[in-house]
């Protein structure tokens, strides 16, 4: 009982916060943006994130009470379908426009989109007079071309630990930081787009435990279920068409995390860990333009590249 009496406390602590959040954020967008000024970008970029892993986009108990607040007080894409859901093709076509079929980057090591460079988003936000900024996963090669156009980057992506001057910094404290830095560093007569590129809450493929979140996120979840999602059984497995094998990579996948009781509870709730910091970090960066005074100049997308 009480046990139940402390989740139901916790539950009732996280209701709170998402209200508070959805007021402050009301509060914060009644005033209207200056129409002779171009509006900031802040590009809020997450990666493998299922559609429905916000509290408010169907999985209740995810406690994001500030992409929640973003949802109800902005516009919510809930049609919006990635075209393949593979990391660097989807990146390449956010910034492109173009299908693969266009743009035809169908492997990291194969940038053929840069041959239309002058055409991409942040070329084109530059050459229109914005400071230019990344922080975080680009997944293709961070070439002359590419470094040249973004005033400000720092790209980096692949594991959820580094150890940086001898003290270990999870990646999205990292991505945290550095867009905290972009926004201070800025120049302020000038409009500015910001792509920060989470790494989270994709898993660390070269590991076996896969989902590595911070210390303090490791109470959330721990009194929660996961149910094994329609088809997510042997019994649906089997219904899929001949041609998926149990080499098939995302089969290999779903083996190391899904495949038996314990492992499904332990991996869905690190990776929802993992979004609730993200979810943590997104909003200091968001009081950070309300502290410089330019929130109601500045426009605040949150996307994926894949739904997992």
């Amino acid at each position: 009982e009480d046990k139940k009496q402390s989740d139901t406390t916790k539950r009732s602590d996280s209701s709170q916060e998402k209200r508070n959040m959805q007021e402050q954020t009301k509060q914060d967008t009644k005033k209207s943006a200056d129409p002779n000024k171009p509006l900031n970008i802040i590009l809020l970029y997450g990666d493998d994130w299922r559609h429905d892993s916000i509290g408010s986009a169907g999985t209740s108990f995810v406690h994001t009470p500030f992409l929640d607040s973003l949802a109800e007080e902005g516009i919510k894409f809930t049609h919006s379908c990635v075209t393949t859901s593979v990391c660097w093709i989807s990146r390449a076509t956010l910034y492109t426009g173009q299908y693969v079929s266009r743009h035809k980057s169908e492997y990291p090591q194969d940038a053929h989109w840069y041959s239309g460079w002058n055409q991409t988003l942040p070329y084109l936000l530059r050459e229109n007079g914005y400071h230019v900024g990344h922080v975080g996963k680009w997944h293709f090669e961070w070439n002359e071309l590419v470094y040249n156009t973004f005033h400000w980057s720092e790209p980096y992506y692949g594991d959820h630990w580094y150890n940086i001057n001898g003290k270990k910094v999870h990646s999205t404290t990292r991505n945290e930081r550095d867009a905290i830095k972009f926004l201070r560093e800025r120049p302020t007569d000038k409009p500015f787009f910001l792509g920060v590129c989470f790494f989270a809450p994709h898993a660390v493929d070269h590991e076996e435990e896969q989902f590595f979140p911070q210390p303090q996120s490791m109470k959330l979840y721990e009194n929660e279920t996961v149910e094994v999602p329609v088809g997510g059984d042997d019994f649906g497995w089997k219904r899929l068409p001949y041609f998926f094998e149990d080499s098939n990579e995302a089969r290999r996948r779903w083996k190391l995390r899904y495949d038996s009781d314990d492992k499904r509870q332990r991996m869905t709730k690190n990776y929802f860990r993992l979004i609730s910091e993200i979810d943590e970090s997104s909003s200091v960066i968001y009081r950070e333009l309300k502290n410089q005074g330019i929130l109601d100049n500045t426009l605040i997308l949150f996307t994926t590249d894949n739904g997992m």
